[in-house]
């Protein structure tokens, strides 16, 4: 994911009223990964947007309640709905190594 699509989910994210959950993004980066497979024949392959960010940005961002993920998550989606290919079924977060 380009720094402008991570920006587009910030700017979203601000524009709706949670600058909170976008201020938790400065200093991130996103990459959409293919999630796994599930049984042995995947009729749409699905993927995964992990953020990594630095420690203590990490931390406030896992202890986002489901309500807050699946508002990120629905925010990514829509700031790349452009792809047709992507399948965004989840969201993870790492920090930086």
């Amino acid at each position: 994911m380009a720094t402008n699509d991570l920006d587009s989910v910030r700017k979203k994210l601000i524009e709706n009223g949670h600058a909170e959950l976008a201020a938790l993004l400065e200093n991130a980066s996103i990459r959409i990964v293919e999630a796994p497979e599930i049984g042995c024949m995947a009729v749409v392959k699905e993927h995964c947007c992990e953020i990594r960010s630095p420690s203590a940005q990490f931390f406030r961002l896992n202890s986002l309640t489901q309500q807050q993920k699946e508002l990120l998550l629905e925010t990514v989606t829509a700031c790349l709905e452009a792809s047709p290919t992507l399948n965004i079924t989840l969201i993870e977060f790492h920090p930086f190594s």
